[in-house]
């Protein structure tokens, strides 16, 4: 993590209601940013 600029992640494996899919990420960057955004927002259950 670089403070206030972007998160890096390691491997990851994309669940969806808790099932695994096949669909795996070697890393993702996620850039930090303030301000509106547009995208999908996560549903909290």
């Amino acid at each position: 993590m670089i403070p206030n600029k972007l998160i890096v992640s390691g491997p990851a494996n994309l669940e969806i209601e808790g099932i695994p899919t096949p669909l795996f990420i070697p890393f993702a960057i996620f850039p930090i940013s303030s301000g509106q955004r547009t995208g999908l927002l996560p549903r909290n259950t």
